[in-house]
C-alpha cells in the first residue's frame, strides 16, 4: 500500500551493518521535469531530506519496507517517517536493479522470439523469456506471451519431475490459464516451448507475511523477479 503523507518520520537508519551504498530514502520514481532533473530513480538519499516539489510534479520513495508518495506542490520530510528495516539482500538488489542503465532494466533474460517488455499486470508468468517468475499462491496463475500471436501448438514440462502438458494456445490469446494437470510447485523450474520460442522458468511463491507494496518489491528483487519489479514500480 502506498501512503500519501505531506510530512513523515524515519526511526533508523537503513541497513546501518557496511554496505558503502546504503540509503535512507530510496527514490523508485520521479515525475515533472524538474523531479526528474534533481531526483534520479535508484538516489540513495539521507533521513533528513526534504523534498521540495511544485505543481505536477510527484515522487515515490522506499523508506524502509514501506512506499511514501509525495505530490506537489509542497516541501516533504522524510525524517519523521517510521518504517521498518528492509532485508540487506532485497534492499541491496532493488538499488543494483533501479541503477542499472535504462535500456538493462527493460531487456531482462535471454529472449529468444520476442522482446521481454514488463507485462500489464506484475504477476502473470511471462514465457517468453529464461529466469525467476514470482507469483502469488491467492491468485490463480496465469501464463503470457504476449503480442498477437496465431493459434499454436505448446508444451510446458516441469525438469523435478518430468511430467509434460502439451496443449494449444489459441490465436490472438496474450494469455492462458497455468495447466490445470501440471502442478507448479514453489521453487520448480519448467521448460516451455511454443513456435520459436523456447524458455525457461523457476517459479517463486509469495511468501503470506509479505503484503504491502515495499516489502513486494524488495522480495521481488531478491527473488530476481526483475521484469516483474519493473511493472510493479511503472504502475505506482
Amino acid at each position: 500500500m502506498i501512503s500519501v503523507v505531506p510530512v513523515a518520520l524515519l526511526v533508523t537508519g537503513i541497513l546501518a551493518i557496511s554496505f558503502p551504498a546504503t540509503a535512507d530514502v530510496l527514490v523508485l520514481k520521479a515525475s515533472g521535469e524538474g523531479a526528474v532533473a534533481r531526483y534520479a530513480v535508484g538516489d540513495d538519499l539521507p533521513q533528513d531530506t526534504i523534498f521540495k516539489l511544485r505543481h505536477g510534479e510527484e515522487v515515490i520513495v522506499l523508506v524502509g519496507k514501506e512506499t511514501h508518495w509525495f505530490v506537489g506542490p509542497g516541501s516533504f520530510e522524510t525524517q519523521t517517517l517510521v518504517s521498518k528495516e528492509p532485508a540487506l539482500q532485497g534492499f541491496r538488489d532493488l538499488l543494483n536493479h533501479l541503477r542499472a542503465p535504462r535500456e538493462r532494466r527493460g531487456l531482462l533474460g535471454a529472449v529468444r522470439g520476442a522482446p521481454a517488455n514488463p507485462p500489464s499486470d506484475h504477476w502473470l508468468i511471462d514465457v517468453t523469456s529464461d529466469g525467476p517468475r514470482c507469483v502469488r499462491t491467492d491468485h490463480d496463475l496465469v501464463l503470457s506471451r504476449g503480442g498477437q500471436r496465431p493459434n499454436i501448438s505448446a508444451s510446458i514440462e516441469s525438469l523435478q519431475t518430468g511430467h509434460r502438458h502439451l496443449f494449444v494456445w489459441p490465436q490472438g490469446a496474450k494469455t492462458i490459464p497455468w495447466p490445470r494437470l501440471l502442478d507448479p510447485g514453489n521453487g520448480q523450474t519448467f521448460r516451455i516451448g511454443f513456435g520459436q520460442v523456447r524458455s525457461q522458468i523457476t517459479l517463486r511463491f509469495l511468501p503470506n507475511e509479505v503484503r504491502e507494496t515495499g516489502e513486494v518489491l524488495l522480495w521481488m528483487a531478491e527473488q530476481g523477479c526483475l521484469l516483474q519489479l519493473e511493472s510493479l514500480i511503472a504502475g505506482l
